[in-house]
């Protein structure tokens, strides 16, 4: 509400920033190769990865269905990385929220990828794809691996914790029709645009290749992946329960 009406334009890609050009592009692996061309270090990464295909499995299919519903809606300002420590709190117990902070990742989007960002920043164990010890259902069928490479483990979500979110956001700016429909097919390709500026960060920044190779196959293509998985799916069907029927 406090950025409807911000009439900056987007900002240009950099290192560790956010957007949606590429839900939003008419040719979504075109955009990405623009983009590689202006940022050298995200376009020497991915020269080493089949990245077309890797993208074609799982990304593709979700921008697909999430780019005629988000480029119906009006763009505004957001903050980009919306969760619970960019926020400041009236107390211990997070009784409030008193201030938000941290903008770096503010860029002009939709106030439905915001609201999906903080979905996905706070609401799904995403560690928990990483951590073998948390065994994973076999999704996949024997000797398959599971979304976030070998010896993956499972990630779920928090269903209460995404309807009190959505349930305190709407009791403030109830979401339109339109916005209830494109929230849960933006959900699964809302960290692309910043997934790919980790990558460029640490493959060229910090030159740490088992980092770069951590945000591609675990980040960029896991976490995507994971929404075709039993638990991605029920959260996706939670979210379209919750929209109300035309």
């Amino acid at each position: 509400m406090a950025a409807d009406g911000f009439p900056l334009p987007a900002r240009a890609p950099a290192v560790l920033t956010s957007g949606c050009e590429i839900i939003l592009a008419a040719d979504p692996p075109g955009e990405i190769n623009w983009l590689a061309g202006c940022r050298p270090g995200l376009a020497a990464y991915l020269d080493g990865r089949a990245w077309p295909d890797d993208l074609t499995r799982h990304v593709l299919p979700a921008i697909r269905r999430a780019k005629p519903l988000l480029a119906a809606l009006p763009r505004q300002w957001g903050h980009g990385d919306w969760h619970p420590s960019n926020l400041s709190w009236t107390s211990a117990d997070h009784d409030a929220v008193a201030s938000v902070f941290d903008f770096g990742l503010a860029n002009r989007t939709f106030a439905v990828h915001d609201l999906a960002t903080a979905l996905e920043r706070a609401t799904v164990s995403w560690l928990d794809l990483t951590d073998p010890s948390v065994s994973a259902p076999d999704a996949t069928g024997p000797g398959q691996a599971t979304p976030g490479g070998p010896g993956a483990g499972r990630a779920e979500a928090d269903l209460d914790a995404i309807d009190a979110l959505l349930d305190g956001y709407e009791s403030v700016r109830p979401l339109s029709p339109a916005e209830a429909v494109a929230l849960p097919e933006v959900f699964p390709v809302v960290h692309v645009e910043y997934a790919l500026s980790e990558i460029e960060y640490f493959a060229e920044v910090v030159s740490s290749a088992a980092n770069a190779d951590l945000a591609y196959d675990g980040y960029l293509l896991g976490h995507a992946a994971w929404f075709d998985t039993p638990d991605g799916a029920a959260v996706l069907d939670h979210l379209r329960r919750r929209t109300p029927a035309a």
